[in-house]
């Protein structure tokens, strides 16, 4: 059996890797990323698909600044000299904190997290329904 602060230090070591690929994610300089891109939905008349168009909407505020109205490629996000992050670190931080706390996202994205905290005892097992615990009882 393992000692409580090697699971401590396990959970911790787990978030500080779910908050840095956030960071990584968030913060690399991709049009989803900029404050101006606008994704815009469209149907493709020949394979009749739902399609997504990322728009700079800088250039409707500012004309004449920018050369290029369409950001879908990482190349141009590099280039474009009016780029800014929707979020900052502290923003995206806060952000992550509370999702790591949150019931909804630990039961769907951070499962691993979740089994420590049950181990833990800081969260209570899932009530089963009899259903489920039949289906226990038998596997």
């Amino acid at each position: 059996m393992l000692d409580e602060n090697v699971i401590r230090k396990r959970l911790r070591e787990l978030e500080y890797r779910h908050i840095k690929k956030s960071f990584e994610n968030q913060l690399k300089r991709r049009p989803k990323n900029c404050k101006w891109n606008c994704c815009n939905e469209f149907l493709d008349l020949k394979s009749f698909e739902k399609k997504t168009i990322g728009i700079c909407m800088y250039s409707t505020i500012n004309p004449g600044v920018i050369n290029t109205d369409v950001c879908e490629t990482a190349i141009v996000a590099l280039k474009c000299p009016v780029f800014e992050l929707k979020k900052s670190k502290d923003q995206l931080k806060a952000e992550i904190k509370a999702e790591l706390n949150d019931k909804d996202a630990l039961n769907t994205k951070y499962k691993d997290i979740r089994e420590l905290k049950i181990v833990l005892g800081e969260l209570k097992d899932p009530e089963l329904t009899w259903w489920q615990k039949f289906k226990l009882w038998f596997t």
